[in-house]
């Protein structure tokens, strides 16, 4: 089985050995998928209300959702710093109080991801769409939080670089909204620059899959 660890875009197709965790927003509900749920800092002008929070809450309920998120901090777009702090504060207690795991969407704030992490976080946290570089993965990696990346053609230097130093243990492999090639490609990508078995990646990948989210399938 592939796991396609953070999408935006399900397969239309029934497609056995793919499990998709579909981040979802404004409550678009895909029936019979795996989702996470949160207001992503783009399109997160105010803080959440009452309203947000209970129905999200109510999402959390239902057997397919995995966590809350993505939700997070970002320097380049999307509502006032303050704003976006408040917004990310308000999912990190959701997490806690019903322990479940936190999908961070990151643009130039780890530092500040790291504080809210080092102050606030009481259940596991991953970072998707990691791009930088390995100096950064192991600060974050060190701190408790996994990475979601997504290995594409024509990747720089400190981008290969990263991808090979993650520890087997401690990453997720996903499409997010890039859909150039599917994940049995990415997966393939991965597994050339890990020098391992396609076999061994999914069953890694599965572990830590039911690791984070304590999954049973």
């Amino acid at each position: 089985m592939y796991i396609d660890f953070h999408t935006h875009k399900p397969l239309h197709s029934s497609t056995e050995n793919v499990l998709e965790v579909i981040s979802m927003h404004k409550n678009v509900k895909y029936e019979g998928k795996y989702f996470t749920i949160g207001h992503h800092p783009w399109w997160t002008n105010e803080p959440l209300s009452k309203t947000d929070l209970l129905n999200m809450k109510t999402l959390l309920s239902n057997k397919f959702c995995l966590g809350i998120g993505e939700c997070g901090l970002d320097k380049l777009k999307g509502a006032p710093k303050e704003i976006q702090e408040e917004v990310f504060y308000q999912h990190i207690m959701l997490a806690n109080k019903n322990n479940v795991p936190l999908i961070v969407h990151c643009v130039r704030q780890y530092d500040q991801i790291l504080n809210f992490k080092k102050k606030y976080a009481k259940t596991p946290w991953v970072i998707h769409g990691f791009r930088r570089n390995k100096q950064l993965a192991k600060s974050l990696i060190d701190q408790g939080i996994m990475l979601s990346v997504s290995p594409f053609e024509r990747m720089n230097d400190s981008f290969i670089e990263m991808l090979k130093f993650l520890p087997n243990d401690r990453y997720f492999l996903e499409t997010d909204s890039e859909y150039s090639l599917t994940i049995m490609e990415r997966y393939q990508l991965m597994a050339e620059l890990k020098k391992v078995d396609l076999e061994e990646l999914k069953t890694q990948m599965k572990l830590n899959f039911e690791v984070f989210f304590g999954w049973k399938g």
